[in-house]
């Protein structure tokens, strides 16, 4: 199975023991009993992890995606669960950051074996549990987080059921700026190529910068430790790069933050002779 955390003898007895509760009583009986303490340290973990995941690190939505992914939080077992796994401020939280990622996975297994769902919250789970791997620098999770993820958006492209929601489009394409300094949340091919089914122009023109920008990179690196003649610094860098510039400030219209923040990077990986361009730049950013 995609979702297998490691389980001990007293786990695996938990899963089999026969229960007629609902499947969010079910998650209950995982924890310990919560005390005042509890619920504050929780209030402030699970700010912690909206500050993380969004690009602007505000503690309310900006925009109607976010909102949406708010409500979603909150009104979600699993998705809540996920985000209190992930939200660990310290060492002491450990032990029960386990136990929320343990009735995380434990409830995405019940849900899809029992009703095959794949909803706005189970994407939105294991796009929580993905972020936290990435934090752990865990590859081998993260990977299969992210290839779970994958098979679900295509499964529910295979079912005809709504288009990812806007605000999981955001996120990609707001982590696109990791992409490129490969740090993704959840920017990773899989991801894309099971969204551009879904024909988003958003999807598909940044995947097109990201690409650009990461070979214009290597191109770069590749100049530096060779030092290419004048004619083909101008063929394989600064006409690209001019032409990349174009894209993204195109892109302003899909995301303007992203794109800025896309436009900041290509300054700095190829600086021009004047600063008037990066002042500019600044000057919007603020």
């Amino acid at each position: 199975m995609l979702y297998r955390p490691e389980e001990n003898q007293e786990d695996r007895e938990r899963i089999n023991r026969p229960s007629k509760n609902h499947e969010s009583n079910q998650v209950i009986t995982l924890l310990s009993p919560i005390s005042t303490s509890d619920l504050a340290c929780d209030a402030t973990a699970f700010r912690r992890i909206q500050e993380l995941i969004f690009l602007e690190g505000r503690h309310s939505p900006g925009n109607a995606s976010e909102a949406a992914w708010f409500n979603l939080v909150a009104s979600d077992p699993v998705l809540t669960e996920a985000t209190m796994a992930v939200a660990s401020p310290d060492d002491a939280w450990q032990l029960k950051a386990y136990r929320h990622s343990y009735a995380a996975v434990h409830l995405i297994k019940h849900r899809l074996m029992s009703t095959g769902s794949r909803t706005e919250g189970i994407l939105g789970a294991v796009i929580v549990l993905a972020f936290g791997a990435t934090l752990e620098r865990d590859d081998v999770v993260w990977n299969i987080h992210i290839i779970g993820l994958a098979h679900m958006l295509k499964d529910r492209k295979s079912r005809a059921m709504n288009a990812p929601p806007p605000w999981m489009i955001d996120l990609i394409v707001q982590d696109s700026v990791n992409a490129i300094f490969d740090f993704p949340r959840v920017y990773h091919e899989r991801i894309l190529e099971a969204l551009i089914d879904y024909d988003d122009q958003r999807i598909l023109g940044i995947k097109r910068i990201c690409d650009s920008v990461i070979q214009l990179q290597k191109t770069i690196e590749s100049h530096h430790q060779h030092r290419f003649d004048p004619t083909v610094v101008a063929r394989e860098i600064e006409e690209p790069l001019s032409q990349l510039h174009n894209h993204v400030r195109n892109f302003r219209y899909f995301d303007d933050a992203t794109a800025r923040a896309i436009e900041l990077v290509l300054y700095l990986l190829w600086p021009s002779q004047s600063g008037a361009y990066l002042t500019l730049l600044a000057g919007e950013l603020k």
